[in-house]
């Protein structure tokens, strides 16, 4: 685990505040705009939530996902699970690419 270096989201960055690396890579962080979110992998796929701005408690429920992203590690390409970089940028990738939930 991992701590990455503070910085100043912009309105289009995102920090990943926590990184696990590995076959069971996870972490989370914030996007530019205060959004939380997490990912982990979890049985060759990758899955990122992005959470509503102002959630309750440290752990976000359900309801608070506001968009999510599940692919499989394939989809990557030359994903490397041990390096820090790369799943940052699958990350970026992820968050480009999740669609947003309906309220419930």
């Amino acid at each position: 685990m991992a701590v990455a270096d503070s910085q100043n989201p912009g309105d289009d960055d995102l920090v990943v505040e926590d990184i696990s690396t590995g076959p069971h890579a996870s972490g989370f962080g914030v996007l530019g705009d205060g959004r939380d979110f997490s990912f982990r992998v979890h049985r060759g796929r990758f899955a990122l939530e992005i959470y509503r701005r102002g959630h309750r408690g440290p752990v976000p429920s359900p309801e608070d996902v506001v968009a999510a992203v599940e692919r499989d590690l394939i989809e990557f390409g030359d994903l490397d699970l041990d390096d820090e970089s790369s799943i940052t940028a699958a990350v970026r990738a992820a968050v480009a690419a999740a669609t947003p939930r309906r309220a419930r």
